[in-house]
């Protein structure tokens, strides 16, 4: 007879599996007949776009038990951190009632939903008897549907225009596939998922896509949390599809190759201006004034976002692209599109990107490329004489609790294996013994001795087991006297919105 553990064994692990059935049985059937004896139920619901002004919803319900009291809707903007909830009341409750939300988009700037947007929303409902109810979520693309849309795609690129004809389309298409390979061969990487290009005829339309209190001076835009972009296009031969439609689709190739928030602005906004097939000329003016009069912006102010001010905005631009200039001048391609690519190494800030590219960090680049210029410096003799932090390693991504898991779950499947090799090692003596038991019954007469009865050769074998189962400039206002020959340029309010 083998031991009675290997027996109980056997008998837990059929509880378990049998509880695990059941345990899913429910899980399963429970949503089902809950809704199906739920007495609130949905007639209908309805989400209407008026772009960019706000979003009405509405639904309405039926109770066949009680009084509708209130519906709460949740919203959740992808690739935004926003998330909302909105209760409403059923005045006076009643066993029919449609329950509204009137969500005004232009309310905070900082919640605009861009083109592009997905909204994901759901309601909850409940009633006078305690019953509630939650419905399936739903989802609102925000599209500026002010106007009639014409599209082409290709690859992992769309372009979007309206009130021209096929042959503008394809024009720009062209020329945006001309441009994303620039770009990615300057950056050191290519889109890894698909963006949109919207192009505006004039700039009165393109400003009403904008969020509140956006600069007037914006020209073009770029929202990579949502990999779209907008930039104005009046003509074929419009100096916008040289310098507007490069920068915002380097904001949009950068943000795909780098983790969030890593970018200085002025380094996202100087990788955007260098990549630009046309630059106007009071973009160096600008820069040789402040040279002249020996006042460059400190990066350390425009690490976070640009001034207000579109004359020193202006200044931030120029001086952004000319120190992204230096740094391909001075390090060359490769480093540099190391450093793009360093900076996708999680819990690590710019600096340490530096040195890990280029061996350096931004205030000695700093330092080093106001000397070029015949600048004054901007560290003393003694933080020139401070060694470099050095390379601080990765942290362990598995902490303790992780560890404890991933070793619970080792001994979990070890258990399970040793368990299922037992059940199955007992099943094979078994039979084992069967067989001998039935060999044994079938001996010829003259060798057993004779007994009074049959031997009990059943006594001796085990009982069968169970079966184990720009702000981006685009449109910089210079004084009325300067006014003809105004340049304009763009932001990148992905990740600074003003």
């Amino acid at each position: 007879m083998f031991p009675r553990p290997a027996h109980i064994f056997k008998v837990c692990m059929l509880f378990l599996f049998t509880y695990i059935i059941l345990v899913l049985s429910l899980l399963i059937d429970a949503p089902i007949t809950h809704a199906a004896s739920n007495p609130i139920q949905v007639n209908a619901r309805s989400d209407t776009l008026t772009f960019p002004k706000a979003i009405d919803f509405k639904i309405s319900v039926h109770d066949n038990r009680g009084s509708l009291t209130q519906a709460t809707i949740y919203l959740a903007y992808k690739g935004f951190d926003y998330q909302a909830s909105h209760q409403v009341n059923a005045t006076p409750p009643a066993s029919s009632y449609t329950f509204q939300w009137h969500d005004d988009l232009t309310a905070n700037s900082d919640q605009f939903p861009p083109v592009g947007t997905h909204i994901s929303y759901y309601w909850t409902i409940t009633d006078t008897a305690g019953n509630s109810y939650t419905d399936p979520p739903q989802t609102v693309n925000i599209v500026d549907n002010r106007f009639n849309w014409q599209h082409l795609s290709k690859g992992l690129y769309q372009i979007n225009w309206y009130n021209r004809g096929t042959d503008f389309g394809q024009m720009v298409f062209e020329k945006v596939d001309t441009t994303i390979q620039s770009v990615s061969h300057n950056l050191g990487g290519s889109l890894n998922h698909q963006i949109n290009l919207w192009i505006y005829q004039n700039a009165n339309d393109f400003q009403g896509s904008l969020p509140p209190n956006v600069h007037e001076w914006v020209g073009g835009i770029a929202f990579p949390s949502v990999s779209a972009a907008s930039i104005v296009v009046q003509s074929p031969d419009d100096n916008t599809l040289q310098r507007d439609m490069p920068h915002e689709l380097t904001h949009l190739v950068l943000h795909q190759l780098i983790l969030p928030t890593v970018a200085p602005t002025w380094f996202d906004e100087g990788l955007a201006v260098y990549n630009q097939n046309y630059h106007e000329s009071d973009l160096s003016v600008r820069f040789k004034t402040a040279l002249n009069n020996h006042n460059l912006l400190p990066l350390n102010t425009i690490t976070q976002k640009f001034p207000v001010d579109a004359d020193k905005a202006y200044l931030a631009y120029a001086q952004s692209w000319q120190l992204v200039a230096y740094l391909y001048q001075t390090f060359g391609l490769p480093k540099v599109n190391k450093l793009i690519h360093a900076m996708r190494t999680p819990h690590q800030g710019f600096d340490a990107d530096m040195r890990q590219a280029l061996g350096l960090d931004v205030a000695h680049l700093e330092n080093q490329w106001h000397l070029s210029l015949g600048q004054s410096p901007t560290l003393s003799t003694d933080q020139l004489a401070e060694p470099l932090p050095a390379p601080q390693p990765l942290p362990n991504p598995y902490d303790r609790t992780t560890i404890l898991l991933l070793l619970l779950g080792i001994v979990l499947v070890i258990g399970s294996i040793l368990g299922l090799a037992n059940i199955a090692t007992y099943q094979r003596r078994a039979r084992h013994m069967a067989l001998l038991a039935q060999q044994a019954q079938y001996t010829p007469q003259n060798i057993v001795p004779r007994q009074s009865g049959p031997p009990n050769w059943r006594s001796q074998i085990p009982d069968t087991p169970y079966p184990s189962s720009y702000p981006l400039p685009s449109s910089y206002t210079l004084p009325k006297a300067q006014q003809s020959q105004s340049p304009r340029f763009r932001s990148n309010p992905s990740s600074k919105r003003e």
